[in-house]
């Protein structure tokens, strides 16, 4: 999978997890890697990443995200008429309170979240 260039959908946080509805972006050595169609760059599979731990997460949304109004150009899908969040820009492993943690950023924020899970669980097929 490539995330940096997969599309965040939908963002859910709690106090020790997070969840992404992400339509995210197969690679060819992935084993349900289909090429893509005419219409399409990239093979897309929707799915949620969720991301859970034992410690409380820090999530700091972007400002727009706190305030998400449908009348905004800027952040809808010219396409689908959707909110667009962008993707995950950032994805690197750190230190946060003297704890292996990782970071992961992009237009719809900041979060870091110490000694992650991951669960990975396919949405819905056929996209």
């Amino acid at each position: 999978m490539f995330l940096e260039d997969s599309f965040v959908l939908s963002i859910r946080a709690s106090e020790r997890s997070i969840t992404f509805l992400i339509d995210a972006v197969l690679t060819p050595q992935h084993p349900r890697y289909q090429p893509p169609n005419s219409a399409r760059n990239n093979c897309l599979e929707r799915s949620l990443i969720i991301f859970e731990s034992d410690f409380p997460i820090d999530f700091e949304p972007a400002e727009w995200l706190r305030t998400v109004d449908d009348s905004d150009w800027h952040r809808i899908d010219q396409v689908t008429n959707n909110v667009d969040y962008g993707g995950v820009d950032g994805f690197v492993p750190v230190v946060w309170e003297g704890r292996p943690a990782w970071f992961l950023g992009g237009y719809w924020g900041d979060l870091l979240i110490a000694v992650p899970r991951i669960r990975y669980e396919v949405f819905a097929s056929g996209k």
